[in-house]
């Protein structure tokens, strides 16, 4: 079994997201930089900021991933660079116009003082007409409590060779620690054996993180549902909190 966060060959062949980067992109335009991406990965939302010309900065806890982000967006060195960074306690000494959290990398914050300790961070960073933008799905019983025994389909992808890889998943959560505990088989075109991924999220309610960013010094205000700014409602999918100072 394998971090998934150790692996950014594979990471890069499943995260195919598109939808969120004119999101990101138009918010950013609206903002200015400079611009502080968290838990960057390796490079995805990066390299179309930079592709833009803003200044930017990333940080992400993944050697791997930071390897592979500094190698895509190596011809904007002059714009910016990702870093290996913790999120619950980094000190950068600058401030940023715009921070954001992209693609519910906040529920890998494990418990609600990493979150704590997270969003203080974030504020110290934060300019005062500054923007903070977390984007999450919101989290569905019916998702967290399915049988983990059975088998769940996350995607058909293919590999660098054009080989097919199929990714199923099982999950646990533990409603006293409020983790997911998620394992990812990715089933290789031509080899008997999945290789095995395994990660963790915690799922915060929406309540909470609410409350949370109030308590820490922010005003909330937008909550969209998806990518097209459409209101958050019962029915929304995605929780995207807008914040000021």
């Amino acid at each position: 079994m394998k971090d998934i966060y150790s692996d950014a060959d594979f990471y890069d062949i499943v995260n195919t997201q598109t939808g969120d980067i004119k999101f990101f992109l138009k918010h950013a335009k609206q903002i200015g930089g400079p611009i502080l991406e968290l838990a960057a990965g390796t490079g995805r939302i990066a390299m179309p900021l930079l592709e833009n010309g803003f200044q930017y900065v990333g940080i992400d806890l993944s050697p791997e991933f930071v390897d592979r982000a500094n190698k895509k967006i190596s011809r904007f060195a002059d714009l910016g660079k990702i870093s290996i960074g913790d999120m619950r306690t980094f000190d950068l000494q600058q401030k940023f116009n715009f921070i954001f959290i992209g693609f519910n990398s906040i529920f890998h914050l494990m418990n609600e003082d990493e979150i704590i300790s997270c969003l203080t961070c974030v504020r110290k960073h934060l300019n005062e007409n500054g923007k903070f933008l977390i984007d999450m799905f919101v989290p569905n019983l019916k998702f967290l409590y399915r049988d983990e025994n059975k088998y769940y389909p996350v995607g058909e992808y293919k590999d660098n060779n054009g080989k097919t890889v199929i990714v199923k998943e099982k999950n646990k959560y533990d409603p006293q620690t409020e983790i997911n505990h998620i394992t990812w088989y990715a089933f290789h075109e031509g080899k008997a054996e999945p290789v095995i991924f395994n990660y963790s999220h915690f799922m915060i309610s929406l309540e909470r993180i609410q409350r949370l960013l109030k308590d820490r010094g922010f005003i909330i205000e937008n909550i969209f549902g998806d990518y097209d700014k459409n209101p958050f409602d019962e029915n929304s999918k995605l929780q995207i909190y807008i914040c000021g100072k």
